[in-house]
């Protein structure tokens, strides 16, 4: 990484997503998080879906673009997993796919003493200034997760290629989920991970970010960890527990102090207030600057098993701004937000897509909808002679059926009606009728034949109007809303 600046942290924050190009359609700013499983899987340019998940996120001021560095599509064969990479000028996309940058055919065999295929999760790239080196590392394992090491390599460009160093277990202690942090103040770079899976462990990197220095931090244990420091010189990190795939409470954490020799957490709870905390779990905390150049956090994040209806394989990607407030830290639930202005309030929903057009067929049963003389589906005539109740636009015709429900028939079969001066509206030797269920119309407000002179509130009363072909019923239904006899 490239020192402190805000555009991007220096440090390897970690965030997850799993959808396609963040992008709306029409701005470079607006990001659409994938909360829900009906939510649209963000693309690339080349219009595929975005495989990155247990991201680390780097910002290249060479290149002015930001690299996003994550597991390969998460499907049960080990063979094909590696490290796909993107690359945007804003964190909103359009994201471009750069390739596999890492994958099992890198990584020698056999590799401390085992032959693959490797898990690889949460690769996390940070920028050497004094070898000019992209060093990755990420959590390196069996499918059993009995190997625990870390794997380590370099690049000269942020795209690749990049080489295998090693494997190890830093410190000579078995390592699971894992993150790397470039603190912004003093540029001191530190490895932190889960230790056996018996407590998290913070430990400085060597000079060269190849290997770590020896363990200076321990705490309880946690994973889906990503640090953070605020402006103030204060450290956070959000992490999760362990409970696999499945979402559970977040934890944030905050430190004092100069470094991360043993940091003294004090725990803020959770920042989502939810249990599940919007099925996320985080990986890593970039930062980003507002349209008046204030910076702010943004929390990167995987919808591990809800963000589609195929569970892990459908991931996807959750990044939300981190609003600081006098006592707390808040991460809510945004269907969307804009990077220019986190903080507002969510833009309004797009309108509802217009009614499908209406396509009358035989069959189509007669019910109730709300008044429309453009509707092609409730203009009438009477026609003549026969006098029956013709729909115009598909020159079928009002009948009814053995059910007594009345439907739309070719008119040659169809009965004829006699439109009496009360407004009751005759076929055979009964009578249409809003079918009523104790004070209102029943579901569907379908219109059927019933004896005359059984009615509740007017559900037999219609008035036609010749002028627009409309029979609209009197029934007492509340609200100021006409209805009309339609077939669609």
């Amino acid at each position: 990484m490239m020192g402190w600046v805000w555009r991007g942290i220096a440090c390897v924050v970690a965030l997850t997503t799993a959808v396609a190009a963040v992008a709306d359609s029409n701005s470079s700013t607006i990001i659409h998080p994938g909360l829900l499983t009906t939510t649209p899987h963000w693309n690339d340019t080349a219009g595929n879906r975005i495989e990155a998940h247990g991201a680390g996120m780097l910002y290249d001021e060479v290149t002015s673009k930001w690299y996003w560095y994550g597991e390969s599509k998460k499907t049960s064969d080990l063979s094909d997993h590696g490290v796909n990479c993107y690359s945007s000028a804003s964190l909103a996309g359009p994201w471009t796919f750069e390739g596999q940058v890492v994958h099992q055919s890198m990584i020698p065999v056999p590799t401390g003493g085992s032959n693959g295929p490797f898990v690889i999760e949460r690769p996390k790239v940070i920028y050497n200034k004094a070898t000019q080196m992209f060093v990755c590392w990420l959590h390196l394992d069996t499918a059993g997760y009995k190997f625990r090491h870390v794997g380590v390599f370099t690049a000269t460009n942020p795209v690749g290629p990049f080489t295998f160093i090693h494997a190890i277990q830093p410190d000579g202690i078995p390592s699971l989920d894992m993150s790397l942090f470039i603190d912004p103040v003093d540029q001191n770079a530190y490895f932190i991970r889960s230790c056996n899976n018996a407590y998290t462990g913070i430990s400085r990197l060597s000079s060269d970010y190849l290997n770590s220095t020896g363990l200076i931090s321990n705490h309880s244990v946690f994973e889906g960890m990503a640090l953070f420091r605020h402006p103030n010189k204060t450290y956070y990190a959000v992490t999760s527990h362990l409970t696999g795939w499945n979402p559970n409470p977040l934890m944030l954490f905050r430190a004092e102090g100069a470094t991360l020799d043993d940091p003294q957490w004090v725990s803020m709870g959770n920042p989502t207030g939810s249990p599940t905390s919007f099925n996320t779990q985080p990986t890593y905390v970039v930062t980003e600057t507002d349209k008046n150049g204030k910076p702010y956090f943004v929390y990167l994040s995987d919808n591990w098993i809800h963000g589609g209806p195929s569970g892990l394989i459908d991931a996807s990607y959750v990044w939300l701004p981190l609003q600081f407030e006098e006592d707390a830290v808040v991460l809510n639930a945004l269907t969307s937000w804009d990077l220019s202005d986190p903080f507002a309030p969510p833009p309004p929903p797009p309108p509802s897509p217009p009614p499908p057009p209406c396509l009358p067929k035989s069959g189509s049963q007669l019910k109730l909808t709300p008044c429309d003389a453009s509707s092609a589906g409730m203009v009438w005539s009477i026609s003549t002679p026969g006098s029956q109740l013709k729909l115009k636009v598909s020159g079928l015709c009002a009948d009814f059926t053995k059910n007594g429900t009345l439907d739309l028939a070719a008119c040659e079969n169809a009965a004829a009606i006699n439109m009496n001066g009360d407004g009751t509206v005759h076929m055979e030797d009964k009578c249409f009728d809003v079918a009523w269920c104790s004070t209102a119309p029943c579901d569907g407000k379908l219109i059927e034949l019933y004896a005359c002179g059984s009615e509740t509130g007017r559900n037999e009363h219609f008035n036609f109007n010749g002028a627009t072909g409309l029979l609209v019923s009197e029934a007492k239904i509340d609200g100021p809303t006409k209805w009309c006899v339609a077939a669609c």
